[in-house]
């Protein structure tokens, strides 16, 4: 349920009144089997290749600079044994969050947020490069270190694209800005968001408390 607000009072509603849309199941499968100890492999490929727009996606991406590979991945099994299951959370990510918001709202502010997620993918990609984190995780993490701002958008677009120009400088700021206006901050929206996408519990590690 998308929230218009008539009046300058604080939107404030408990995230269990809110409806956010699902996000894309197949995603979701994927996430679920590469975070399993002993992954399994074919029914991976099997999964991801069983929806064509989405494994299209995922090997445009394997064979981008992201990744770098000198020769080409012409398969979605070659790319799971060539970039490791922990690059394909990320690249699962990727594919899943831009579906999510083709199906969302259309708005500047969503866009905005998901080109600061990429940044921060790839600006922890280039620092685990340099020795200073891990290498494989890095870029996954990136990509949902602020994904509850997604939240706090579809919730209230306009509201919050305002909040986000008005608090452009240190995150403690944005960050008490969004509890008054939701009740609420995007580290907050990012683990319920995880709980509610039945995402693997471990991921809410990275969206919990992650701004000073």
């Amino acid at each position: 349920m998308l929230i218009e607000r008539q009046s300058k009072e604080a939107v404030r509603l408990p995230w269990a009144h809110l409806r956010i849309p699902p996000f894309p199941l197949i995603a979701i499968r994927i996430l679920q089997l590469t975070n399993q100890e002993d992954v399994p492999m074919r029914q991976l490929s099997d999964l991801i290749s069983s929806e064509p727009a989405f494994s299209s996606e995922v090997l445009t991406i394997a064979n981008s600079a992201l990744y770098a590979h000198r020769v080409p991945i012409n398969s979605v099994l070659q790319a799971i044994a060539m970039l490791g299951t922990d690059n394909l959370k990320g690249l699962c990510l990727t594919v899943g969050v831009r579906a999510y918001l083709g199906n969302s709202l259309d708005h500047e502010s969503l866009r905005a947020i998901w080109r600061h997620s990429l940044a921060c993918a790839l600006i922890a990609k280039q620092l685990a490069a340099a020795g200073t984190g891990d290498k494989d995780s890095a870029y996954t993490a990136g990509i949902l270190h602020d994904i509850g701002r997604l939240a706090l958008a579809v919730i209230s677009p306009r509201e919050y694209a305002t909040l986000l120009e008005t608090h452009s400088g240190p995150p403690a700021g944005a960050l008490e800005a969004e509890r008054e206006l939701f009740g609420f901050d995007h580290c907050e929206g990012g683990r319920h968001l995880i709980a509610d996408w039945k995402m693997p519990p471990c991921l809410t590690e990275v969206v919990a408390d992650h701004q000073p």
